[in-house]
């Protein structure tokens, strides 16, 4: 029986578009979020470090492939591109588990990089008109589907056993707590939010006290250690809250570990759909009570800017909160902005202070704490009586 020929990125298959360098898919490499495939890819070609991040922070892959770096490319590139394609490509299929069930799900089927216009693609395509180039895309993605397969042999029956729920609220239905919400200019009220639970009582979490935990990708090892900490004293407190993040590397993962640890509830923000970047951790919270939150049901379009999301995904954080604590911030950081919209909806922002030497070894991490502290937006605490009883009073649920 002849293999099916699945031809991608183009002649109307709009199916097959996930394919495509240019798809949507928000991945972590080399320390850095990248948009697409494609984004990863240009920018490597560059010899310029500043060039690459620009390139990164282009609003779509388009723009990407179009640029031309005014210091020119790697003299290496033609020997070592294919290293930098496969690796994007994995990237893409093992941080977006929803499109990595859909390269699963083309079986045996030929895949083809399809580029019919005069000139096409001869190397990463099927070549001019579609006709004699050498596929190298599709050969990788058939490669990595077989990866796949060995990784995941039961990747739908995994799925249906965690048995997951997932809601969709409206406004009208959104938890009390956000209705009395000023929102940012920069980020409007959601039109939509999606909850993904386990059990069905994970969505009353929202209505209880909930305690929000942000800070950078890069967190020291004594910041970790206050978040362990911290999320120690919480769940010393009478009563159970929620610890809310965002499920990305450093502070948030920290975080949700401490909830599950110490027997909390918690709860992931995330800035698209799907995005389990650490997809073991996300269905343990799952299964212990927790859930996923997101403003998408699907991926959005390639118009949409990464950071955007996660803007966005930051407002909704600090939103659902009573207090939002900062570990370590940069300047004009992911945190920083999370501290911002918060301040914005009128929020408690409170920073614990660390030991005089962390800041010495690394006052990068404490320019944007500075900064809050200094214009009083934050309170700063340490773990003493007075402070974990204050914040115990602030987050009490009422009666």
């Amino acid at each position: 029986m002849e293999k099916q020929t699945i031809l991608f990125w183009s002649r109307g298959q709009e199916q097959y578009q996930f394919l495509s360098n240019f798809y949507p898919s928000p991945m972590n490499l080399c320390g850095s979020l990248w948009p697409t495939v494609e984004h990863f890819y240009q920018a490597k070609r560059c010899v310029d470090p500043e060039e690459q991040e620009m390139i990164r922070n282009y609003r779509t892959a388009g723009e990407a492939k179009l640029y031309r770096p005014k210091n020119g490319f790697r003299d290496d590139w033609e020997s070592v591109k294919d290293r930098y394609m496969a690796r994007a490509l994995y990237a893409k299929f093992d941080q977006n588990p929803d499109l990595a069930q859909m390269l699963l799900d083309t079986g045996d089927a030929i895949l083809v990089h399809d580029t019919p216009w005069p000139g096409g693609d001869p190397y990463w395509g099927n070549g001019n008109k579609g006709r004699g180039g050498q596929n190298r895309q599709g050969q990788l993605l058939m490669q990595l589907r077989e990866v796949l397969r060995k990784r995941f042999p039961n990747q739908k029956q995994e799925e249906e056993k965690v048995g997951t729920t997932i809601q969709c609220l409206r406004p009208d239905q959104f938890p009390e707590r956000l209705s009395h919400i000023q929102w940012a200019k920069s980020r409007p009220c959601p039109k939509e939010l999606y909850l993904e639970y386990c059990q069905p009582e994970a969505c009353k979490l929202l209505d209880g006290p909930i305690v929000a935990i942000v800070g950078p990708r890069e967190i020291t090892e004594k910041g970790k250690e206050i978040i362990d900490h911290l999320v120690g004293q919480i769940a010393s407190f009478p009563f159970k809250t929620m610890i809310l993040s965002g499920l990305c590397p450093g502070a948030d993962i920290t975080a949700h570990r401490a909830a599950l640890k110490y027997d909390l509830p918690t709860g992931g923000v995330l800035p698209y759909n799907k995005f389990y970047r650490e997809r073991m951790l996300g269905e343990q919270i799952l299964n212990a009570g927790g859930l996923m939150i997101s403003e998408w049901s699907k991926n959005p379009g390639a118009h949409t800017r990464l950071g955007d999301l996660y803007n966005a995904r930051n407002g909704i954080i600090t939103a659902l909160a009573d207090v939002v604590i900062v570990i370590q911030a940069a300047k004009n950081s992911g945190s920083m902005n999370a501290a911002h919209q918060a301040h914005c909806q009128r929020k408690a922002i409170w920073v614990p202070l660390f030991p005089p030497t962390d800041y010495k070894e690394h006052p990068q991490m404490y320019e944007g704490v500075y900064e809050l502290l200094r214009t009083r937006v934050a309170y700063g605490f340490n773990f003493d009586e007075v402070n974990m009883g204050s914040l115990q009073a602030t987050i009490a649920p009422t009666k």
